[in-house]
């Protein structure tokens, strides 16, 4: 038996591959005495259900005791159902309420949500089916969902959440503008849309 030689290349081939994975694994990497000589131990933490499955170089895999194997489209979608829907939308965004939300859009939301959703939604009233449906949160501050869909101006808190539009084909008299007609749309997100497709 020989211990190990280059541990350091060893540790930077083991991070290199952790970070080829999607997502990127996590390795807890130390070296330890083996009947006197040095060996490497690598811990492999375990994926958050929501990201898994995890894929090496955009394959997906089983490892086991038993082998390798390729993952197969039924094992993957179990994965899959697995994962957890994303909450983020849910945030409150701070100094915000419902002073913030446009109260046209408002209305028309909770009257076609009452409609869609007799028995469910449809029983509560206006200020508390917003906070039934995640627009706005106990506290009464808007959530990110709720300022981006139904929002007078989410720019004020997402200056960066806009639509930009532009005509890239220069007429032939005109060799230096390189767009014409351009514009910025900085509204909520249907009517961003809504006026991007017109």
């Amino acid at each position: 038996m020989s211990g190990l030689v280059d541990t350091h290349s060893l540790k930077q081939g083991l991070g290199t591959r952790a970070r080829a994975c999607t997502p990127p694994v996590v390795l807890d990497v130390t070296e330890e005495l083996f009947e006197g000589f040095p060996v490497m131990v690598a811990r492999v933490r375990e994926c958050n259900p929501a990201d898994k499955p995890c894929r090496y170089d955009h394959q997906g895999w089983i490892l086991s005791w038993a082998g390798d194997f390729r993952m197969s489209a039924l094992e993957e979608q179990a994965y899959l159902r697995n994962r957890e829907a994303p909450t983020c939308d849910r945030r409150p965004v701070p100094g915000s309420g419902h002073t913030d939300l446009d109260a046209e859009l408002s209305r028309v939301w909770t009257t076609t949500a009452r409609q869609f959703d007799p028995g469910g939604l449809e029983r509560f009233d206006h200020a508390e089916i917003l906070i039934r449906a995640g627009i706005l949160t106990p506290d009464g501050a808007a959530t990110t969902a709720g300022l981006l869909a139904l929002g007078r101006h989410p720019q004020q808190f997402f200056p960066r959440y806009v639509v930009n539009l532009a005509i890239t084909d220069a007429p032939a008299e005109s060799p230096d503008v390189r767009a014409a007609q351009a514009v910025t749309l900085s509204r909520p997100l249907p009517l961003m849309l809504h006026e991007a497709l017109t």
